[in-house]
């Protein structure tokens, strides 16, 4: 099911799709091609935060609720690559880094959407230039209703050499409490990227990382308060 979400300033009225089926029922917009709401109906938990019309994600810019990340997720070290021997130069937004796809990634984007099934489809053509990425880029994101939640397909075909890194940046609360420092975590990774202190990766490459976070959510643990990093927690989205 297809309606309105409410006017996007600059980009027209945005939309928001429902499917359901007997034990869920998930919600997206066009709007960044976010993820809006991911609903257990036996306990009628909303697992994904999210907000009710498109003005709320017009105005937490940076946060990326639910968002499509493009091009590129996470940091860009100096906002500089190098790709078949020329170096190009990205917005710089992030403690020296360029973050998130740049100025207006994909998260600030209004794609062109249509239901099939149990899926909705978006896509948008991000132009050759764009954030100062090279080649034109199609881009298309599907997601599927599936029997107990969803699934993210993101495809990207381009008529040049370019950067294609693609995440959902949603946020979960599994109960809807206050906080999700009472919430276990495991990710059983046996690599890991470490952070410099612009918060941009260098060594991914290589796997190397924080022993002390590897080590605590490679097998389940809880979530603590100190790894929120609440010193400065702007610089965690």
């Amino acid at each position: 099911m297809k309606q309105s979400f409410g006017m996007a300033e600059g980009l027209g009225e945005a939309h928001l799709w429902t499917l359901e089926n007997e034990r869920t029922i998930v919600q997206v917009t066009d709007f960044g091609a976010a993820l809006v709401s991911l609903k257990d109906k036996q306990t009628g938990i909303d697992v994904v935060q999210g907000f009710d019309t498109v003005q709320g994600y017009v105005d937490t810019r940076g946060t990326c609720f639910g968002a499509s990340i493009g091009r590129t997720a996470n940091r860009t070290a100096k906002g500089r690559f190098t790709l078949n021997g020329k170096e190009y130069h990205l917005f710089i937004n992030n403690n020296g880094n360029s973050h998130h796809g740049g100025e207006f990634g994909f998260d600030r984007k209004l794609f062109e959407g249509k239901e099939e099934g149990n899926s909705v489809i978006f896509t948008r053509l991000s132009p050759d230039g764009e954030e100062n990425y090279p080649g034109n880029l199609e881009v298309k994101i599907t997601y599927t209703l599936l029997e107990d939640g969803v699934s993210i397909k993101a495809e990207g075909t381009s008529d040049a050499d370019t950067l294609f890194s693609y995440t959902n940046h949603a946020y979960f609360n599994l109960d809807e409490s206050d906080t999700i420092l009472d919430h276990q975590l495991m990710i059983p990774s046996d690599q890991f990227a470490q952070s410099d202190e612009t918060e941009s990766a260098p060594n991914a490459a290589q796997g190397q990382g924080e022993a002390h976070f590897a080590n605590t959510y490679r097998s389940s643990g809880q979530i603590s308060y100190t790894d929120q990093k609440p010193e400065n927690p702007e610089r965690y989205s």
